[in-house]
C-alpha cells in the first residue's frame, strides 16, 4: 500500500521568483480559458487530443514556452475534470478563469527513489 504525503510551505519568493509565479500562473490561466472557448464550438474531443494540439498552441504563443509544461497539461486535465463534473455529477458549467478568481497551480515534482549503488 502506498502512502501519499502533502506538505504546505510558507513562500518568500525573490523579485524574479515572484515574476516567475506570475506568469505560470497567467499561462495556466491561458490554456485553461483557450480551450474552454474550444470547446464551446467543438464538442466531443477528449483529453489526448488536447494535449496533442498543446506544441501547436505553444509555436503560435511563445510566451507559453517561459513556464514548466506540466503546469499547461494539468490546466488541460483541470478542465477536463471540470467537463466531467459538469456532464457526470450535474454542476456547474466551467467557467471561465480571470485574475481575481482563486490562483493556484500545480506541477509535478519526480525524485529519483532508486538508491544509489556504492562503488
Amino acid at each position: 500500500m502506498e502512502i501519499y504525503r502533502a506538505y504546505k510551505f510558507r513562500l518568500y519568493p525573490t523579485g524574479d521568483q515572484k515574476i516567475l509565479i506570475n506568469k505560470t500562473l497567467g499561462c495556466k490561466r491561458f490554456v485553461y480559458n483557450h480551450y474552454l472557448n474550444y470547446l464551446k464550438d467543438n464538442n466531443g474531443i477528449n483529453r489526448f487530443d488536447l494535449h496533442k494540439d498543446l506544441p501547436k498552441l505553444k509555436e503560435e504563443n511563445e510566451f507559453l514556452k517561459e513556464v514548466d509544461s506540466t503546469v499547461l497539461c494539468f490546466a488541460i486535465d483541470d478542465l477536463c475534470k471540470a467537463f466531467n463534473d459538469y456532464y457526470v455529477k450535474r454542476k456547474g458549467y466551467p467557467k471561465f478563469k480571470n485574475r481575481f478568481s482563486k490562483q493556484s497551480y500545480r506541477t509535478s515534482c519526480i525524485r529519483n527513489t532508486k538508491k544509489r549503488k556504492r562503488i
